[in-house]
């Protein structure tokens, strides 16, 4: 079979799998959030905490919790990182440098799990057991909680309240990942993901130079780094280590992970609102993009033979792929996991192709909302579907409705504050970079590629993606601690405003939809909103897209 049949092949396959779990997930993630019924252990944990599961919030105490939660968690991360020469199993390593550890405590919780490390070289296995595998199951937790307390927005009327911070990431927890990563994880490992907790192995190679060999629960924390859109890696090199992801079927496995509850939130969407065919269009808009970020990449990376003597043998853009997955799997997965906030990888995105890696920069871009991260691609094009039919009722003289509720100006200033949030902080932090010395030092490459990877580290950062073009040494301290203040602003400032206007949605009585009322169900509403996704992130980013990807390409 050709690699470019593979390619089909497991695109094919992938797009069945998610067709078959979208019903059923999406319908036990809407019940997870609606049910009044505790499970035992959650009823000791809300005893434990001291919460009272019916006790609902304001929008802003809803807040209040997750920066709460969310400080408690930093400020535990760094001091893990910090005395981990002092735990257990920790291999030798040494605490790990302030300033690294202030940037990696910062990315896990966030979601981003941005890494300046190599991880079998700076982490030792409680350190990576009890405090970035921990993160992995609560910041996927915290950004599907929002997901649920704005829909909530939409199904409440006359209250102030959108549900229980404490009671959604719990139930989240234990009711969702746990059960899925232990399934998943024990599908990795039958399939040879290595789990262990020996001591790392010092051995001599058949040239006679020594080589360490190390080990791990690898196959246990896989699971929830994809699973939960998260994409930290116990290895350097992510998902190409074959400890991690050991043949191509869990490669397959990795990506089918990576896209299931993402795609499945759209269906929990509609069983809310009670109305299926809102979630169906959402999704339809989430696979069109996909798709087309899919078949982009996979193009150019087929019709690119550049990066040495190598690739143009290959006759495509072989360079930074890992051999045994091959360029179909590569662009599959860069694709993927671009569109969502994961940021694992199987192949170097800095050696993508000039516009293989501008898709991949512009996935990005678009606030990774098609089908985005765990609950933050669902909020995420919430607001951009807001913001359409805005536009819409702008075009016909009428006040906007969605999902039964107007949009007025204090709507729209929250999302308007939600769309300006991550361009202000990456194009600043980005500008910054490029315009000192200080920044310029960790520079490799001039021109523009050397651009595209500047802008690519801070849009990564801010959008909680993670990946990264490897040519940018972002293990200098500017960019520990810049980026460390990138992940936070880029996380929780478009939580704040997703969840005050959820807030005001809540407090509205519903209207009846009326003959001018936009069907947002059709085809119309699909396109309409594919169309205002593109042209919105087109304008903001076209000047660093031209000089950077565009530039480098059409040279």
């Amino acid at each position: 079979m050709s690699s470019t049949a593979a390619g089909w092949l497991q695109f094919a396959l992938l797009f069945a799998a998610l067709a078959v779990c979208y019903v059923p997930l999406g319908n036990y993630i809407a019940h997870i959030f609606t049910t009044d019924k505790d499970w035992k252990i959650e009823r000791g944990l809300y005893k434990l905490m001291g919460i009272d599961r019916n006790a609902d919030q304001k929008w802003s105490v809803y807040v209040r919790s997750i920066l709460a939660f969310s400080f408690i968690s930093v400020l535990f991360l760094y001091g893990l990182q910090r005395l981990q020469h002092y735990l257990p199993m920790s291999q030798g390593m040494p605490a790990v440098a302030p300033d690294t550890a202030w940037n990696t405590a910062d990315s896990f919780v966030t979601n981003t799990n941005w890494q300046n490390y190599a991880g079998e070289a700076t982490m030792g296995y409680v350190a990576q057991m009890s405090g970035l595998v921990v993160q992995q199951f609560l910041s996927a937790a915290v950004g599907l909680s929002v997901a649920i307390a704005m829909i909530r927005g939409f199904t409440r009327s006359k209250t102030d309240k959108l549900g229980n911070f404490w009671v959604d990431v719990t139930r989240c927890t234990i009711r969702l990942l746990i059960p899925i990563a232990i399934v998943g994880g024990l599908i990795l490992i039958a399939s040879g993901s290595i789990e262990n907790f020996s001591a790392y192995h010092t051995v001599t190679t058949l040239s006679g130079a020594q080589q360490t060999i190390p080990g791990g629960p690898v196959g246990s924390s896989e699971i929830i780094k994809n699973l939960g859109n998260n994409g930290g890696g116990w290895f350097n090199t992510n998902a190409a280590h074959p400890f991690e992801s050991p043949n191509p079927f869990t490669n397959w496995f990795i990506i089918f992970t990576l896209l299931l509850i993402p795609f499945a939130t759209p269906r929990a969407f509609g069983k809310m609102v009670k109305d299926n065919r809102q979630g169906w269009a959402l999704l339809a808009i989430m696979v069109v993009i996909w798709a087309s970020a899919v078949g982009g990449i996979s193009y150019f990376q087929a019709h690119t033979a550049t990066g040495g003597t190598a690739t143009v043998l290959a006759g495509h853009a072989a360079e930074g792929t890992e051999v045994r997955f091959g360029t179909p799997a590569c662009s599959l997965f860069a694709a993927s996991t671009t569109v969502t906030s994961t940021g694992a990888v199987n192949c170097f995105h800095d050696s993508l192709s000039p516009f293989g890696g501008g898709i991949a920069l512009f996935d990005i871009a678009l606030g990774e909302v098609a089908p985005g991260g765990i609950g933050a691609g669902m909020y995420g094009i919430l607001i951009l579907a807001i913001v359409t039919v805005f536009v819409a009722g702008l075009m016909v003289g009428r006040t906007p409705e969605y999902i039964g509720k107007k949009i007025r100006p204090t709507e729209m200033k929250y999302a308007a504050l939600y769309f300006l949030t991550l361009p202000v902080v990456i194009l600043t932090a980005a500008g910054l970079s490029i315009g000192t010395k200080i920044g310029q030092r960790a520079i490799f490459n001039p021109g523009p590629h050397g651009l595209t990877e500047i802008m690519y580290a801070f849009t990564s950062m801010a959008n909680n993606n993670g990946s990264a073009f490897a040519g940018l040494s972002t293990g200098q301290a500017w960019y520990q601690v810049l980026g460390g203040f990138v992940m936070l602003f880029g996380r929780f400032a478009p939580e704040i405003f997703a969840l005050g206007l959820a807030g005001s949605l809540a407090r509205q009585q519903p209207v009846p939809a009326s003959a001018g009322t936009l069907d947002t169900r059709k085809p119309l509403f699909v396109g309409m909103l594919v169309g205002v996704i593109l042209i919105l992130v087109g304008l903001t980013y076209f000047p660093a897209l031209a000089l950077g990807p565009f530039a480098e390409g059409l040279h």
